[in-house]
């Protein structure tokens, strides 16, 4: 494999990474952020438990909502109950709130990455050498 499918491949990977990674931080942590919003919880008092904003066996949420994230920073617990404070309301809303993106568009940018890499990597290089003997 030469350098340049090396470094193709590892972009591909990258871009895949980072679109799997967008699509958890809109669908799962949004979804969260979307039931505190539907709750008004924006403070301890108002705060709701994970089962009463429907998760109740959420490890990757769980693990997202640890101490020292940004995702902790933005949605508080207190006696495992969560709120987002007023102060990062609008942080929430931009960076969670928002459902753009699908599980669909998600395997679609996968599906469209791999079919220019294998173009890249089989189909470029022979189109080069023809117009190279032209």
């Amino acid at each position: 494999m030469s350098t340049f499918e090396q470094i193709l491949l590892a972009f591909i990977f990258g871009v895949t990474a980072a679109a799997v990674y967008t699509y958890y931080t809109k669908s799962i942590l949004g979804g969260l952020v979307r039931k505190l919003f539907e709750h008004n919880a924006f403070d301890g008092d108002s705060a709701i438990s994970l089962e009463e904003a429907g998760y109740k066996k959420s490890f990757l949420l769980k693990y997202s909502l640890r101490p020292g994230t940004d995702f902790a920073e933005t949605v508080r617990s207190v006696d495992g109950r969560y709120y987002i404070p007023e102060d990062k309301i609008e942080k929430a809303e931009s960076k969670y709130k928002n459902e753009s993106i699908t599980v669909f568009v998600v395997l679609l940018a996968i599906l469209a990455l791999a079919i220019i890499a294998l173009a890249c990597i089989y189909i470029f290089p022979d189109l080069l050498e023809i117009a190279k003997n032209i």
